[in-house]
């Protein structure tokens, strides 16, 4: 099994930020592009808070 981190090594260009966090390209294993959100350290409830959330709506 590879990491996540290894997987996603290299993020590409930024396709957005905020406060919390910064959005990039990146692709899986070379092959399938995803966008990854990046959360500064500093915001670590609000990251359990959006990711409670998205299993909502999901």
């Amino acid at each position: 099994m590879i990491p996540i981190a290894a997987a996603f090594r290299n993020l590409s260009k930024t396709i957005g930020f905020g406060g919390s966090a910064s959005v990039y390209t990146a692709k899986w294993m070379g092959t399938t592009t995803y966008a990854i959100k990046r959360f500064r350290n500093s915001f670590r409830d609000d990251i359990i808070n959006e990711v409670y959330l998205m299993g909502k709506v999901n």
